[in-house]
């Protein structure tokens, strides 16, 4: 699963579109209290697949926070594009908004990998 984790990291980090808005403010699972915004926090679930491959699948969750649901929707865009535009493949499976707190808006989208 860290070996997951540090792929995520690398493909989000490494994104010049992604990276003009949110500079280095990747995280996994939680930020900094006071972490302003726009960030990006994620983590990765693990989930046995039973086949005669032995394979796992791999559950992303990936949360794009800003201080509004334009930005936020538009920050979530990028980062399902630089999932796309990494050479493993990924299936997208859903991108949800969410209203966290005044001038807070979260977008978490989840994505699985098999390997």
């Amino acid at each position: 699963m860290f070996e997951i984790s540090e792929l995520i990291y690398s493909i989000l980090n490494t994104n010049t579109a992604l990276a003009s808005v949110v500079s280095t403010k990747i995280f996994p699972l939680v930020a900094d209290q006071d972490t302003d915004l726009p960030f990006v926090l994620y983590y990765v679930g693990e989930e046995p697949v039973y086949s005669k491959q032995a394979l796992f699948a791999y559950r992303i969750t990936i949360e794009s926070y800003h201080s509004n649901y334009n930005d936020a929707v538009k920050l979530a865009e990028k980062v399902r594009q630089a999932i796309k535009a990494a050479t493993e493949v990924f299936m997208y499976e859903s991108g949800n908004p969410e209203w966290i707190a005044e001038n807070t808006v979260k977008v978490t989208q989840i994505f699985t990998y098999k390997k």
